[in-house]
């Protein structure tokens, strides 16, 4: 299986990088961000919060990242931060009926690797079963979920261009 998932990334990653123009046609999710405010005596300007964003690409190609995200106060426009670190998984996904697709993936980067039971997991293979909460008309997902986390589609982020730059240099890491 570990192999498998390891082929399957491999191909995403080569497809990826070869494509990133992909990236508009994509499917964009994030999760339900608990926003906060930095401290007022920053006198900043936007909110920000963890993020997790689903990207499903019309190819089958699947990728997770893990961001810090920032929402402007005056327009509520999101923006990942670029400097805050992150992490990223990538796989394939595909639909198993109506109101499912499964996952599998594998983490290519981590800023901290998880603890679990003692011991770092960072090859694992992960095969998931979200589901598909709601639809728009052209039949594409709306709202999707896992484990009981919802995450809805991702509408003008201000910043894929980084997002682009994440997915492209994982795979320039990968390939050295």
């Amino acid at each position: 299986m570990l192999a498998l998932s390891a082929a399957i990334s491999s191909a995403f990653l080569l497809s990826a990088c070869a494509d990133l123009g992909a990236l508009s046609s994509a499917s964009m999710f994030v999760n339900e961000v608990e926003w906060t405010s930095p401290p007022p005596e920053l006198q900043k300007s936007y909110l920000e919060g963890d993020g997790e964003i689903v990207i499903l690409f019309p190819s089958g190609e699947f990728a997770y990242l893990s961001v810090t995200l920032f929402r402007d106060k005056a327009s509520g426009s999101v923006a990942v931060c670029g400097g805050c670190g992150h992490s990223l998984r990538k796989g394939t996904w595909r639909e198993t009926d109506a109101n499912t697709f499964l996952e599998q993936s594998h983490w290519v980067y981590r800023n901290v690797p998880p603890v679990r039971g003692g011991e770092t997991a960072t090859d694992a293979a992960i095969a998931a079963t979200w589901t598909i909460d709601s639809r728009r008309a052209d039949g594409t997902p709306e709202t999707i979920s896992y484990q009981q986390q919802r995450f809805i589609r991702l509408q003008g982020l201000a910043n894929p261009q980084l997002v682009a730059s994440l997915l492209k240099q994982r795979c320039q890491a990968q390939r050295s």
